[in-house]
């Protein structure tokens, strides 16, 4: 094995080659792509937990008004609806932190 810096020369080329996104773009391009994939989908994913709070709040206080529901049922829904997304935010990032801690390390 050797021990100059050709592997480390041959990395280089390969950071401005076409070798992802079906050779139409680079790693980092790709990996750009697969952050802001991400970031919108954890974006969506707390966005809709709130439309379905929201939409849950409605029920709750529509029922309410016509059978006598306490609010405490609402507001126990409502935190299971929190609890989800704050779930979902958490799994999405894990990965992601990893990738990138990964990605960082190569560079040093």
């Amino acid at each position: 094995m050797p021990s100059d810096n050709r592997n480390a020369i041959a990395l280089l080329h390969v950071r401005d080659q076409n070798i992802a996104l079906g050779g139409n773009g680079t790693a980092q391009q790709a990996f750009s792509a697969l952050v802001a994939d991400a970031g919108t989908a954890s974006q969506s994913a707390v966005h809709q937990a709130s439309q379905a709070g929201a939409v849950l709040e409605q029920i709750d206080n529509l029922r309410a008004s016509t059978s006598g529901v306490s609010s405490e049922r609402r507001d126990g829904s409502a935190d299971e609806v929190s609890t989800s997304v704050s779930g979902i935010t958490a799994r999405e990032s894990k990965p992601r932190d990893s990738m990138l801690n990964d990605l960082l390390n190569l560079r040093r």
